[in-house]
């Protein structure tokens, strides 16, 4: 629950109509029911990004546009709601999907024409399967913050196997917490294709049920299992189907197509 503060409710009673304001997961932490509540009452706009916070929290805010950062996510929001859970006051705004952009950092990268399958894992190890076993043939690189990129991207395009499984989350932690699909936009993105487990929020969505490269869960065995696959299809036509969904996978994530969704946001705050 955010902290009450005098100096927000003062914040929002500053701002002019007709201006919009976005909050988004370093904010929502503290933002105040009340605060929105000014924020209506003169007449701003209002937005709340969900990214990687508790979906049940659409229960707390009133807002204009509820923003869903993937297909899961807005499928969760929406079975929330038909469940009834909303503020007792009822759910004022609009759900809409807008998919993150990839990184820009990577558009001069592109996977090398190797010889064989090469793995790579580009973030945090805390979100992903590590074992000895594994990491004889997958490079794990552990990014924690932004800035550790740098150095690491110019090896990127020896890699041609984005390793994209996440750990299944804890049935008690307490959230409803669905992620964005950025690892594999990022392996599009460089022309890899991604080993993921079903648990991947959008993955199989986007990507299709029969993509080769999916692992029913992320036990060791089924991960090393997916490995080997990988490797032993390379050049063939699994991994040329995996090749032909990934470039497929491009528009989910095009400027355009980001574009269109955001200007669908704009249009509905303009009415």
């Amino acid at each position: 629950m955010a902290t009450k503060s005098p100096w927000q409710e003062i914040w929002a009673l500053k701002q002019k109509p007709g201006e919009i304001n976005v909050f988004g997961k370093s904010t929502l932490s503290r933002l105040q029911k009340k605060t929105l509540q000014i924020l209506r009452f003169r007449g701003v706009r209002t937005c709340i990004d969900y990214v990687d916070s508790d979906l049940r929290r659409i229960q707390e805010f009133n807002a204009d546009v509820h923003i869903a950062a993937s297909h899961t996510s807005l499928r969760l929001m929406h079975e929330l709601l038909a469940n009834g859970y909303a503020s007792p006051d009822g759910f004022k705004g609009k759900l809409f999907l807008l998919h993150h952009n990839t990184d820009e950092r990577f558009s001069g990268i592109h996977a090398a024409d190797l010889k064989r399958s090469s793995a790579v894992y580009l973030g945090d190890l805390e979100n992903t399967v590590y074992s000895e076993a594994i990491a004889e043939r997958v490079t794990f690189i552990n990014i924690v913050r932004s800035e550790q990129l740098e150095k690491e991207l110019r090896g990127m395009s020896e890699f041609n196997l984005h390793y994209c499984i996440r750990k299944v989350a804890e049935k008690n932690s307490g959230g409803i917490v669905a992620k964005p699909f950025t690892k594999g936009f990022i392996a599009a993105q460089v022309g890899a294709v991604v080993l993921i487990n079903e648990a991947v929020d959008d993955a199989v969505e986007i990507l299709g049920p029969d993509y080769p490269f999916i692992i029913p869960d992320n036990s060791e065995a089924a991960i090393l299992s997916g490995l080997q696959k990988a490797e032993d299809c390379f050049g063939g036509p699994e991994w040329i189907l995996a090749m032909e969904r990934m470039n497929a996978m491009k528009s989910v994530f095009s400027h355009s197509s980001i574009a269109a969704q955001f200007g669908e946001i704009i249009d509905f705050l303009s009415d």
